[in-house]
Formats: structure tokens, C-alpha cells, sequence
């Protein structure tokens, strides 16, 4: 099985739980449709809303990423904000 997506050289995902893992973890969980409407709904819209207001910031590795876990209801995920 897949662990990752795309290279792990490339620090673009603002987010801990990396953008590829959030991907795979939300379609083992919910579902091939509902886990990558998750996956697009974060990285479309809330990779681009005010995350430091919205996230708890962690310092990992010279960079802060902020925490987004996998939810386990999609209704309080999708209307989290």
C-alpha cells in the first residue's frame, strides 16, 4: 500500500497530518467518495482560510504546521467554519 503522495521533499502542506497522508487516512476511514471530497474541501478551501485563527500551531522541523486531524463525523468536519 501507498504511504505517501507525491515527494517528501517538498514542505508545501501547511498542515500536520501532511496533505498525502490526510488523503490516504480519510479514504481508509470514510470512504473512496467522502474521504476525497474531505481531502479537496481542505486543500482547496481550508489550506486557504485564515489558518492561524482557525488552527492550533505546531513547530516541527524549522517550520510551524498547523493541526488538522481526520475527523470522525464529516457534518462537524464540513461545518467546522
Amino acid at each position: 500500500m501507498v504511504s505517501y503522495i507525491g515527494s517528501k521533499t517538498i514542505h508545501r502542506c501547511p498542515f500536520e497530518t501532511s496533505c498525502s497522508k490526510f488523503l490516504i487516512l480519510s479514504i481508509e476511514h470514510h470512504g473512496k467518495i467522502k474521504g476525497t471530497a474531505l481531502f479537496l474541501d481542505r486543500y482547496f478551501y481550508r489550506e486557504n482560510i485564515d489558518i492561524t485563527k482557525n488552527y492550533e500551531a505546531i513547530a516541527r522541523n524549522n517550520r510551524t504546521v498547523y493541526r488538522d486531524d481526520i475527523p470522525d463525523s464529516l457534518i462537524t468536519y464540513l461545518y467546522k467554519y
